[in-house]
């Protein structure tokens, strides 16, 4: 699950090496790795984030814990994070992050997700969805922290035998706080906003795998999300780089393992204008 660093100088990533996750910290223009010692288990689907420049925090034993990509000393920044199911900050060097979490639930049995906002300096937490037969999850936040996008899954739905979730939730800040239900296809498991702010683009799992790009400057619910030609099926997660158009994808399925690819978005993703 790569993580771009907010000035793009710094790529987190989760690598499992005989059955163990472990962090790693690569620099691309040195091509430099490396590895954050944890003080537990990390969990590879509770996510990575930036707090800045300089801090990457991930979950580990449960756990809330910050590294600085200086001195990589760990500091606690919170205990009981063990059923989050993805967090980010909502600003470059905030003390406020939200994070999806199915309570008291374990990762590995399905129970609706909440969206929660956790405030690191007093450790207040404070329940900002109520739906007892709709999961919330992976929150991300756009670069100027006025956008809001996370992945919902529907009870019914899972009920049909319908996998990964079904639908994407944008709340827009400067919008006077609209609310978007997008429609996409079936198993969107992942999703990365773009540099402006101006689109989303999602990895779809199950039906019609792939990547696709949703244009919010022209949305309309009739408008189908554009696939991505030419981009390997093989696609776990990705993160786009706000400040240096650098995209790095994580792939599955080769002979050798995982691979991380690092490219420029405009040249990977060259049908799509982004102005």
């Amino acid at each position: 699950m790569p993580t771009w660093s907010p000035d793009g100088r710094h790529l987190a990533f989760l690598f499992s090496k005989d059955g163990t996750v472990e962090l790693w910290i690569l620099d691309p223009q040195t091509g430099t790795t490396t590895h954050i010692r944890t003080q537990g288990t990390l969990s590879p689907y509770q996510g990575i984030a930036w707090q800045d420049n300089q801090t990457v925090v991930f979950i580990s034993d449960g756990s809330v814990y910050s590294a600085k990509v200086i001195n990589y000393n760990l500091k606690l920044l919170f205990k009981g994070a063990a059923t989050w199911e993805g967090f980010a900050f909502n600003e470059i060097g905030g003390n406020n992050l939200i994070f999806s979490s199915s309570e008291l639930y374990p990762l590995n049995q399905y129970h609706p997700s909440d969206l929660y906002t956790l405030n690191l300096s007093s450790g207040a937490i404070e329940q900002i969805t109520n739906t007892p037969n709709i999961s919330e999850k992976g929150p991300i936040f756009s670069r100027d922290g006025k956008s809001l996008a996370y992945l919902i899954v529907k009870d019914k739905d899972l009920e049909k035998g319908k996998r990964g979730t079904n639908g994407i939730i944008i709340k827009t800040e400067d919008r006077n706080s609209l609310t978007y239900d997008i429609p996409i296809v079936e198993g969107v498991n992942h999703m990365s906003w773009s540099p402006n702010g101006k689109g989303i683009l999602v990895r779809a799992n199950y039906e019609n795998p792939g990547l696709y790009y949703i244009d919010l400057s022209n949305f309309n619910k009739s408008t189908p999300p554009i696939l991505i030609p030419k981009i390997s099926n093989d696609i776990s997660t990705f993160s786009w780089s706000y400040s240096t158009d650098q995209l790095a994808i994580e792939t599955v399925g080769s002979p050798q393992g995982n691979a991380l690819l690092i490219g420029l978005a405009s040249n990977l993703l060259s049908n799509i204008s982004f102005q």
